[in-house]
């Protein structure tokens, strides 16, 4: 199996698409926001022939407003089925906050299904200009994950995020997961930007 992105006239056009997409979100225009997600096309090759077998598709983030492949891997793993592990930026926006997460996302290569997802860091953008932004840590034994994927579905993960000019300047996080749900950004950044759990 093999992943490949070319710079076709398609690609193109989705890339300015989603440029809008995140720029109609970060001026907090809710009236006209578009969604342009980015899809991976897993293709299965006869070893014998070498001819494309079967195509696959799945949207990396189905929920944000718009999002981008950064790097995408097979794990180099012989665990069955092959999976791969997407590392993504996906922007989320309303009225009162505009934001991006960063995410890992761990996804099963047989049947595209997304396995586990985890954040990395965020930024967030308020009417008023304030901004805020930083790694998010995982507070639990995911630390030596360097991936922070390794959990089981019905987990809460807590994470942890410095923030200047706060009362506190460590706030807490915490992301709900269940199987076939995997953690989502538009609960994260209103945690974020509502204070989270302190």
């Amino acid at each position: 199996m093999r992943a490949g992105v070319g710079a076709t006239p398609h690609r193109r056009r989705q890339c300015e698409r989603a440029r809008e997409a995140s720029l109609r979100a970060s001026r907090f225009d809710v009236a006209n926001q578009c969604r342009e997600n980015t899809e991976i096309l897993l293709a299965r090759v006869d070893p014998a022939t070498h001819v494309v077998s079967a195509l696959q598709r799945i949207g990396v983030d189905d929920e944000s407003l718009a999002n981008a492949v950064g790097h995408l891997d097979f794990v180099p793993t012989a665990d069955d089925p092959p999976r791969l592990i997407v590392e993504y930026l996906a922007s989320y926006g309303t009225a009162d906050w505009y934001g991006q997460v960063r995410w890992n996302e761990l996804v099963a290569a047989d049947s595209l299904r997304i396995m586990s997802r985890a954040p990395v860091s965020y930024a967030t953008k308020l009417p008023g200009g304030s901004t805020d932004g930083g790694p998010l840590l995982p507070e639990d034994g995911r630390r030596d994950d360097p991936y922070g994927l390794s959990y089981q579905p019905g987990t809460i993960l807590h994470y942890s995020t410095l923030t200047a000019g706060a009362r506190s300047p460590i706030r807490h996080v915490a992301l709900l997961t269940a199987e076939g749900v995997p953690p989502n950004g538009w609960m994260l950044l209103a945690q974020l930007v509502g204070g989270g759990a302190h």
